[in-house]
Formats: structure tokens, C-alpha cells, sequence
């Protein structure tokens, strides 16, 4: 079965404010639902509280924990759009260079002669969402293949036309922007964001696709029934590796948070992985309300102005919130994405920010 990622924009009310991050938790799991369910919340400096409840599979009575590893699906395409920035300011890339700059050995249709990097990282390249069932159908794929397999899949969407002219959605165009990297570099996008990205942070419990091991697995369910655990190591457990740049990363509660605090500084005007300047340059773009892997946000759970994203790969569900005004980081995470739980998440994460 084919896995896609999703983001949904909507924002929820919330009730009556829990006690404590334990009882957010916990109402998660035994009133909403969710099997299994991380979350925290931390300062610029500080991880203030992380609690977690519920099982790694609901088939077995294994409790999860606090150093458990959970995918967080589309949150990597800011982490991509990081990495690129990464570039920018060693003066390897530009956000107005045009794709037939880019790959100018590459066959690309005229559609696509004015489209920039730019373009691409906030879904205005005119890709297609995903790509299709026999590409996606690419599960086992070494390493060191990945760069080729790549650059076969794009090259094949680059030669015909734009199939939109406005905002989509679309994971192909961040596979490009990870590509982009392993062209200018000749390393793959996942040694180039573990490299450039997860240790500079200090994120040692990154990984790419479903968790494997001693971890919490992801649940499938039709319509919100009949709700199965989802062994690591079957083919339709995560999406094709070639699309990692767009959403295959896993990790800990605390990393999760750990990157949002990376966040929260370049946001409030530090130097970090990237410069201040080239923060802004990827996430802050007037009139648009996504950039570069993240969505503006206006509520006043949140503060004047925040950033957030979801993501999921229809078996996992997580959500990132980062507010400059409030100086918070708000990080969820469930191994079981069904029906209303955005909502019941979102609801989760207004809670949290009253605590």
C-alpha cells in the first residue's frame, strides 16, 4: 500500500486547561485514543517537562518511554530547507538560482526555465504532489543508490510540463531540494543532514524511515477500526527512501525538542546551524504563509506570531510548534495517526501552552 504524507492547516478550541503535561498525556491516550503518545515542551535554553503514555503496539502491554524513537514525517522538510541553508551561507547555492542553473546537464521542460529555489521550497515549482505508484513502489534502496534513483524519478518529472502554476503541496519538489545538495556536494542527502544538521544539534538519535528495534511501531486502521500494528521491516511500514528529504526522519521526544529550540534561536535573531540573515531569508516571507517547511501561524495560545508544521506518513502523526513571542517550543508525537486526531492533537497543544 502506497503511504503518503500529508499537512493540514485548521486550528482547534481548546477546553478547560489539565493539570500538568502528565494529564495532557494521559487524556490523549485513554480519551482520545492515540496507542502511544510523546510530548514536551521547552524553553530557547531549557527542556522544561516530557511525559509519555500509552503502548508501542496495542497489541502488546509495552509501555512507551521518554528515549523512545517516533517518525515525524513532513517536519523534515524544514530540516531539509536547513541543510540547503547550510549551503547558502558557505556560498555554494542561491535562493534565486533557476532549475536550468541548477542541473544544467539535465533535460528540463521551458515550464520550468523561471522556477528558483525559492520556488520550490515554499510548493511553487509546479511539481506534482507525489510521485507515482512505480517510483513510490521503490522501497529497498541502498544507500549509496539513492542519489541515482533520485535523480531518474526527477529527471522524468523535469521533462514535461508543470502540472500546476500556483501553491501545491508536494514532496516531489523537496526530494529535488535534497538532491540539489547530493549534486553539489557528491554525498547523499542523508549523510549531508547528518553531517550538517543532526550533529552539529547533537540529535543522536536520528534516524530515517520506521524506527526498527526495541521501538514503538506504527497503526494502521480502516476509518478509525480494526486498528493493527505495522511491523518496521514490512515494505509499506514508511514511504520510499527516495522521498527522505520530504519526510522519512525518526526520532527521540527530547531531539524533537532539540531541534525546535534550534528553531526558536534563529528565530529570535541568533546565528546557529545557519545564519540569522539566512533564517529569515528561508522561513520569513512576507505574504506567504509557508516557507521553506513551515507555516506562519496567528493564535493567541501560541503568542502574536508562530511557526508550526505537521506531518505523518499515515501510520505516525506529529506536530512541532515554535513561538518566538512566548519563548516556547511545543513537540507532540503519536504512533497512530486516525480520525480527528490533528484535531485532538492540536487541542493537546493549545493545552500545553496554557501550562
Amino acid at each position: 500500500m502506497i503511504r503518503v504524507l500529508i499537512l493540514m492547516f485548521w486550528a482547534a478550541s481548546s477546553g478547560a486547561a489539565l493539570a500538568d503535561l502528565k494529564d495532557i498525556t494521559d487524556w490523549l491516550h485513554t480519551e482520545k485514543g492515540l496507542i502511544g503518545v510523546a510530548a514536551g515542551y521547552a524553553d530557547a535554553d531549557t527542556i522544561i517537562d516530557v511525559s509519555t503514555a500509552g503502548f508501542r503496539r496495542i497489541d502488546q502491554p509495552d509501555p512507551v518511554s521518554d528515549s523512545d524513537l517516533w517518525h515525524v514525517g513532513s517536519i523534515t522538510k524544514s530540516m531539509t530547507a536547513l541543510l540547503l541553508g547550510t549551503l547558502v551561507d558557505r556560498g555554494e547555492l542561491r535562493l534565486d538560482s533557476t532549475l536550468p542553473n541548477l542541473f544544467p546537464e539535465m533535460t528540463i521542460d521551458d515550464g520550468y526555465a523561471a522556477v528558483t529555489l525559492r520556488d520550490v521550497l515554499d510548493h511553487r515549482g509546479g511539481f506534482p504532489a507525489n510521485f507515482d505508484k512505480s517510483v513510490a513502489a521503490n522501497i529497498d534502496i541502498a544507500l549509496e543508490d539513492r542519489p541515482k534513483a533520485r535523480a531518474t524519478a526527477l529527471a522524468a518529472i523535469l521533462a514535461n510540463p508543470p502540472e500546476a502554476s500556483e501553491f501545491t503541496y508536494s514532496n516531489v519538489g523537496y526530494t529535488l531540494l535534497g538532491h540539489i545538495a547530493e549534486q553539489h556536494t557528491q554525498k547523499t542527502w542523508e549523510e549531508l543532514i547528518s553531517a550538517r544538521v543532526f550533529t552539529p544539534l547533537g540529535l543522536t538519535s536520528v534516524g530515517f524511515g520506521a524506527p526498527l528495534g526495541e521501538q514503538p511501531w506504527g497503526h494502521s486502521s480502516v476509518f478509525g477500526m480494526f486498528k493493527s500494528a505495522v511491523d518496521p521491516t514490512r515494505p509499506d511500514a514508511d514511504n520510499t527512501p527516495l522521498i527522505g528529504p520530504a519526510g522519512t526522519v525518526h526520532m527521540s521526544i527530547r531531539d524533537f525538542l532539540r531541534y525546535g529550540q534550534e528553531l526558536l534561536r534563529l528565530s529570535r535573531g541568533a546565528d546557529g546551524i545557519v545564519t540569522q540573515g539566512t533564517f529569515d531569508a528561508l522561513f520569513v516571507q512576507p505574504g506567504r504563509a509557508y516557507s521553506a517547511g513551515l507555516v506562519t501561524g496567528n493564535d493567541a495560545h501560541f503568542g502574536e506570531a508562530y511557526f508550526w508544521h505537521n506531518g505523518s506518513n499515515t501510520l505516525w502523526y506529529a506536530l512541532l510548534v515554535v513561538s518566538p513571542d512566548t519563548d516556547r517550543v511545543i513537540a507532540i508525537t503519536t504512533n497512530y495517526f486516525g480520525p480527528h486526531f490533528d484535531e485532538y492533537v492540536w487541542e493537546a497543544a493549545q493545552r500545553i501552552a496554557a501550562l
